[in-house]
Protein backbone atom coordinates (compact mmCIF):
# COMPACT_ATOMS: atom_id res chain seq x y z
CA UNK A 1 0.00 0.00 0.00
CA UNK A 2 1.47 3.50 -1.27
CA UNK A 3 0.70 6.69 1.47
CA UNK A 4 0.99 9.65 -0.25
CA UNK A 5 -0.08 13.19 0.84
CA UNK A 6 -1.59 15.75 -1.41
CA UNK A 7 0.29 19.26 -1.47
CA UNK A 8 2.96 18.59 1.06
CA UNK A 9 2.77 22.29 2.65
CA UNK A 10 5.91 23.48 4.76
CA UNK A 11 7.97 20.06 3.72
CA UNK A 12 11.31 21.88 3.39
CA UNK A 13 10.84 24.65 6.46
CA UNK A 14 13.98 22.61 8.58
CA UNK A 15 16.16 23.83 5.62
CA UNK A 16 14.88 27.23 5.39
CA UNK A 17 12.02 28.52 7.47
CA UNK A 18 10.21 30.75 4.51
CA UNK A 19 10.47 28.47 2.04
CA UNK A 20 7.42 28.54 0.40
CA UNK A 21 8.05 25.68 -1.90
CA UNK A 22 4.62 23.13 -1.78
CA UNK A 23 5.37 20.17 -4.04
CA UNK A 24 1.53 18.24 -5.00
CA UNK A 25 2.35 15.05 -3.78
CA UNK A 26 4.83 13.43 -1.44
CA UNK A 27 4.48 9.53 -1.45
CA UNK A 28 5.57 8.49 1.93
CA UNK A 29 5.93 4.90 1.64
CA UNK A 30 6.62 3.51 -2.10
CA UNK A 31 6.06 0.76 -3.01
CA UNK A 32 9.23 -1.29 -2.75
CA UNK A 33 10.64 0.81 -0.21
CA UNK A 34 13.24 3.00 -0.98
CA UNK A 35 13.75 7.38 -0.61
CA UNK A 36 10.68 9.21 -0.10
CA UNK A 37 9.11 10.46 -3.53
CA UNK A 38 8.43 14.24 -4.04
CA UNK A 39 5.99 14.33 -7.33
CA UNK A 40 5.03 18.09 -8.83
CA UNK A 41 2.69 18.48 -11.83
CA UNK A 42 2.41 20.61 -14.59
CA UNK A 43 0.02 20.90 -17.45
CA UNK A 44 1.25 23.01 -20.38
CA UNK A 45 0.53 24.55 -23.78
CA UNK A 46 2.25 23.23 -26.29
CA UNK A 47 1.71 26.41 -28.48
CA UNK A 48 3.25 28.64 -25.68
CA UNK A 49 5.66 31.15 -25.95
CA UNK A 50 8.36 28.54 -24.70
CA UNK A 51 8.04 26.99 -28.55
CA UNK A 52 10.38 28.78 -30.20
CA UNK A 53 10.47 26.00 -33.40
CA UNK A 54 7.37 24.91 -34.83
CA UNK A 55 9.18 21.29 -35.46
CA UNK A 56 9.60 21.05 -31.95
CA UNK A 57 5.96 20.37 -29.87
CA UNK A 58 7.83 19.17 -27.17
CA UNK A 59 10.23 22.24 -26.72
CA UNK A 60 7.32 23.68 -23.93
CA UNK A 61 7.44 20.51 -21.97
CA UNK A 62 11.32 20.13 -22.15
CA UNK A 63 11.24 24.02 -20.94
CA UNK A 64 8.64 23.10 -17.97
CA UNK A 65 10.48 19.77 -16.75
CA UNK A 66 13.95 22.13 -16.61
CA UNK A 67 11.84 24.40 -14.43
CA UNK A 68 10.23 21.57 -11.84
CA UNK A 69 13.86 20.15 -11.97
CA UNK A 70 15.99 23.62 -10.98
CA UNK A 71 12.81 24.24 -8.36
CA UNK A 72 12.86 20.89 -6.45
CA UNK A 73 15.72 18.84 -7.14
CA UNK A 74 18.26 20.02 -5.15
CA UNK A 75 16.25 20.87 -2.05
CA UNK A 76 15.16 17.01 -2.34
CA UNK A 77 18.26 15.58 -2.84
CA UNK A 78 19.45 17.59 0.40
CA UNK A 79 16.31 16.47 2.02
CA UNK A 80 17.01 12.55 1.02
CA UNK A 81 13.67 12.53 -1.33
CA UNK A 82 13.74 11.39 -4.80
CA UNK A 83 11.77 14.05 -7.32
CA UNK A 84 9.99 13.38 -10.24
CA UNK A 85 8.77 15.82 -12.31
CA UNK A 86 5.20 15.45 -13.80
CA UNK A 87 4.60 17.46 -17.22
CA UNK A 88 2.21 17.12 -19.82
CA UNK A 89 0.14 19.51 -22.46
CA UNK A 90 -3.18 20.25 -22.41
CA UNK A 91 -4.03 17.50 -25.02
CA UNK A 92 -2.22 14.89 -23.39
CA UNK A 93 1.58 14.73 -24.54
CA UNK A 94 3.65 13.69 -21.89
Amino acid sequence: MVSGIKQSKKLFDEMNPDDNRRPDILLRNPHGGGKQVIIDVAVTDIDDCNRKIDDNPLQPLKARFQQKNSKYKGVADENGFEFMPFVFSHNGQI
